[in-house]
């Protein structure tokens, strides 16, 4: 419980502390406009994986809406990618499972089957219980 307001983990902050993040989420300032980008070939907007971000994000009082990073595959949702303006967490399957900061957006690289690892590391950021690297 941080603030009157409970949160879950799948994971312990122990076991996401080998995560690399340069990005320095907890100084990160969200407004008015926040997307959780992804490449529609590997997530979709009913996903777990975005749905727990958004749902992090609004106990924290931020609405954040999925936003595709490229148009083809991605359906009748917005198309936002580093460059455009606003706030961007952009998900994505990679080789390696780190946080970093691109352009516009706070990157989520997990190795498949890490991504609710990288999510957990994350949201400790954002809540102060870890610090970046």
């Amino acid at each position: 419980e941080i603030e009157g307001t409970e949160y879950g983990f799948e994971y312990l902050p122990s076991d996401t502390e080998r995560i690399t993040s340069t990005a320095d989420l907890n100084t990160m300032i969200f407004g008015e406009r926040n997307y959780i980008s992804f490449d529609p070939a590997d997530f979709t907007e009913n996903d777990a994986e975005i749905a727990r971000l958004r749902y992090f994000l609004l106990a924290r009082g931020i609405n954040a809406n999925p936003a595709c990073i490229k148009e083809e595959g991605c359906g009748n949702i917005p198309i936002f990618n580093c460059e455009d303006p606003g706030k961007l967490i952009y998900l994505r399957n990679s080789e390696n499972t780190q946080i970093y900061k691109e352009n516009n957006c706070v990157v989520l690289d997990a190795v498949e089957g890490d991504e609710f690892r990288v999510i957990n590391r994350f949201m400790y950021e954002i809540l102060g219980i870890i610090d970046g690297n």
